[in-house]
């Protein structure tokens, strides 16, 4: 496999990928940087995983630096650790280790003055521009020494709260896939800092250690603020701000402005109406193993006494909970359990089905997607035991690919149910129904668009996965050690290639999907006629089309090498004529031509419709003089048959003749004597 220098990116920045910088990256590879132009501010450079695309939108509004930030400086391709090319964001390096590196409890003047206060400016310029952070965590706030001020860490190089711990997140994004948890709200930046402040007071939280299941459960069951604080106690000033901040609902939560004055924010006091919760608690489907009870020393664990631990539990168990709900034990217990007959109705309601026959699996998981919503407006998107929230569709598709089918498969079937309009249309007053109607139909037009790449190399879910992460390379084996992010960038990694893949055409289906979505609809024409059998001739030919235009549209410079392997892997091509000696002149012409490295004229070659229409004239001469030969060999056929039973039939006529006339001789001679 070849490799090729890299410049620098932006022109002046290297990678020092030997030299790495740890803890540095919030949980992500980073490492030391040089300014080739002599510069003063210290840089590191933190590497994007490759299934985890980066937050494109982020990254190109962030354009001037905010105080307190790790905003990117630039990002680009270099090589990294083990040699491959990778994809880096540049930031200024953190002014100490993170508060996970150096764990203490922090005084309520600290918190206030060194912690709240500058991460709420923070926030308040990332609203003004329209973003959230989404990555407040100890691992991700760094402090030059105790009694500094923090700084937040990079929130860009992955998909949004894709490395949150749930600690730190609301009950309704924790449940989500880590990758799909999408941009979020800015509420949801102050719940993160809020989790971090009351750890901080309280030197740890009683949640720490357990899994996310549990926490999401013990969050649920004694509300966010208790579950994180346990037996501790904060000063009143920290505790009325703690439980703003940790409010269930994300619309109780102060607003970043606010907590710039912690003094007023406290004041600002959202009376919640308390959840209905009922006597006797419920539960469906097998309960928890008595060893997992135990484990976590919760003797209510798997049951269920109000109407968010209920919808939790249907959305992590569709099945057993499609059982009460179809059976009534759902809308028995909610009527007479929790008392709340209204709900009861409206869950019947959800339950109906809605143009579809209540025994498919599509409508059964679009009612329990309903019925979720209903119970919880603050739950994400539930299909088939899996959570998400619409703007995650994307990275949760770039992070299953080629990994687990399992969820690629459900992530496919939701979008072709347009299940995120049905969840907006059953919580219509928490969101924009609307919108997310628009959104379902695009999506599922683009998966739609079956066709490009032919039999074998068609791949919904990577060409949906390239369409929604522009920041996502191309995950072709083809590529290997190469970062393909653009249409540009293709030609060469393949050319580099070429000694590593000689066995295989050049193109895959990873390629075609990656093709579909970043060229949108200028290639679709090739990439339709593109198949997987190699000794198809037009299959070889749609290839050699398609490399042709990605060099004219996208990447000039010749290719050698892959243009050597296209024919060497494409001998059908010389089937396109059809006098043997055509065949050989091709041959020699194609290969001094791939030699120069140029797609186009080869395809000129292949394409020219002198000697096309010259071949297929000739063709069809040599086709009529074969049928006129066949036409003449079956008449001598015919009359050789003819003239034997002619010959028999003479034959047998002189003999009698013969015969008659000895016989007439005889006679005569015994009548004379």
């Amino acid at each position: 496999m070849e490799t090729q220098p890299l410049s620098p990116i932006a022109g002046r920045y290297r990678v020092e990928a030997h030299q790495p910088v740890d803890g540095a990256g919030g949980g992500l590879p980073a490492f030391a940087v040089t300014n080739l132009e002599h510069g003063r501010e210290k840089l590191i450079a933190i590497q994007m995983l490759r299934r985890l695309p980066a937050r494109a939108g982020a990254i190109a509004a962030l354009g001037r630096p905010i105080d307190h930030l790790m905003h990117p400086v630039a990002h680009g391709a270099a090589p990294g650790p083990d040699g491959h090319v990778e994809n880096f964001i540049l930031c200024p390096a953190p002014p100490g280790p993170s508060l996970a590196r150096a764990p203490h409890t922090w005084s309520e003047a600290a918190l206030l003055d060194l912690l709240l206060r500058p991460a709420a400016q923070v926030l308040h310029a990332l609203h003004d521009i329209g973003l959230t952070h989404r990555a407040i965590r100890p691992d991700n706030v760094f402090a030059a020494a105790p009694g500094q001020k923090i700084t937040l860490g990079c929130a860009w190089a992955s998909p949004p709260a894709s490395l949150q711990p749930a600690l730190f997140e609301p009950p309704g994004v924790a449940m989500c896939v880590a990758s799909g948890r999408g941009e979020g709200c800015f509420a949801d930046d102050i719940y993160a800092l809020g989790a971090l402040m009351v750890t901080l007071a309280a030197g740890a939280s009683p949640l720490a250690g357990l899994d996310d299941a549990t926490i999401i459960r013990r969050k649920l069951e004694l509300g966010s603020y208790a579950a994180l604080l346990g037996d501790h106690r904060l000063p009143p000033a920290l505790a009325d701000l703690a439980r703003g901040m940790l409010a269930e609902d994300p619309e109780h939560r102060p607003g970043a402005a606010l907590l710039m004055d912690p003094v007023a924010a406290r004041t600002r006091r959202v009376a919640a109406r308390p959840a209905r919760r009922a006597q006797r608690r419920f539960r469906f489907g097998d309960p928890p193993p008595a060893d997992d009870i135990a484990r976590i020393h919760d003797p209510n664990a798997g049951t269920i006494s109000d109407a968010r631990q209920l919808a939790y539990e249907l959305a992590t168990h569709p099945l057993p909970g499609l059982a009460a709900l179809r059976d009534g034990s759902v809308g028995s217990w909610l009527r007479r359990g929790l008392g709340d007959s209204g709900l009861a109705a409206r869950i019947d309601e959800a339950m109906r089905p809605q143009g579809g026959d209540a025994e498919d699996t599509q409508t059964a998981s679009l009612a329990l997607l309903r019925v979720v919503a209903v119970l919880d407006p603050l739950a994400p998107v539930a299909w088939e035991g899996i959570a998400i929230l619409p703007d995650g569709i994307g990275p949760a598709l770039a992070a299953a690919l080629d990994i687990d089918r399992t969820t690629i498969g459900k992530l496919e079937r939701l979008i072709a149910a347009e299940a995120i309009s049905a969840w907006g249309q059953a919580r219509e007053d928490r969101c924009d129904a609307g919108l997310l109607r628009i959104a379902a139909r695009q999506l599922r037009a683009v998966q739609r668009q079956r066709g490009a790449g032919g039999a074998g190399l068609n791949d919904d879910a990577a060409r949906l996965a390239y369409r929604l992460n522009p920041m996502l390379p191309c995950a072709s084996p083809l590529v290997a050690g190469h970062l393909v992010l653009r249409l540009a960038d293709l030609l060469p990694a393949l050319n580099a290639n070429r000694s590593g893949f000689a066995a295989s055409r050049p193109i895959d289906a990873h390629v075609c999907a990656f093709v579909a979505a970043r060229a949108e609809r200028r290639l679709d024409s090739d990439l339709a006629a593109i198949t997987a059998t190699d000794a198809d001739a037009e299959g070889a030919l749609a290839q050699l089309s398609l490399l042709a235009h990605i060099q004219a549209i996208f990447s000039p410079q010749p290719q050698p090498g892959l243009a050597l392997w296209l024919v060497e892997r494409s001998l059908a091509l010389g089937q396109l004529w059809r006098r043997r000696d055509r065949q050989a002149q091709f041959a020699v012409q194609i290969r001094a031509l791939a030699e120069i490295g140029l797609f186009g004229p080869m395809l000129a070659l292949v394409e020219d419709p002198t000697s096309r229409a010259a071949d297929r004239n000739e063709a069809r001469q040599a086709e009529a003089a074969l049928r006129r030969i066949d036409a003449d060999l079956a008449q001598l056929r015919t009359g050789s048959q003819e003239r034997a039973m002619f010959s028999v039939q003479l034959g047998q006529e002189v003999a009698a003749g013969i015969g008659l006339a000895l016989l007439a001789a005889v006679l005569t001679v015994q009548a004379l004597s």
